[in-house]
């Protein structure tokens, strides 16, 4: 008989509902990302935001004194590559994952049901840290509120946060 295991998250959710993303925030996000420990590693995926695509963008820079050994930045808009072994190994020695804000349609087109979103999963349920602000808080939940002002339009997120709905800038 199969057996159904819940989801039961032994890391941590750190969601920002938007705007600026405060110094006491970065510190204990990288306080249980393990910053500070020489195997540290901060992935961030700024996928949502329009100017992700410009190599002048460095979604790095905010994160730079935050203590982490290493910062990658891990970016695409292709679904093929988002499901690629070379693509997530990164995401596989996050010590931290950080979505960026901007559009939370943007990372549903790119990473739901695909490897990213698999890897999200485990890294909280093994006890890692996964963050974001804005968009990288709406992905949150599977139910996902992708636009609207008077009636919400819903689209499909990354349960991260089960039986739940993330409303960013209520």
């Amino acid at each position: 008989a199969a057996k159904v295991v819940p989801f039961a998250p032994e890391g941590h959710l750190c969601l920002i509902g938007g705007g600026r993303v405060t110094d006491e925030i970065r510190s204990e996000f990288a306080k249980r990302g393990r910053a500070g420990q020489p195997d540290s590693l901060l992935v961030i995926i700024p996928t949502a935001s329009e100017t992700a695509d410009d190599p002048n963008n460095d979604a790095s820079v905010p994160w730079a004194n935050s203590g982490f050994s290493r910062i990658e930045v891990l970016h695409t808009r292709d679904r093929n590559v988002a499901d690629s072994e070379a693509f997530i190994a990164p995401l596989r020695q996050a010590t931290a994952i950080w979505l960026g804000g901007g559009s939370q349609s943007r990372l549903a087109e790119a990473y739901a049901g695909t490897a990213v979103e698999r890897i999200l999963q485990q890294k909280i349920r093994e006890g890692g840290i996964v963050g974001g602000s804005s968009a990288g808080a709406a992905i949150a939940s599977r139910v996902m509120i992708a636009s609207g002002r008077e009636a919400p339009r819903v689209d499909t997120g990354f349960d991260l946060l089960p039986d739940a709905i993330v409303d960013q800038h209520f």
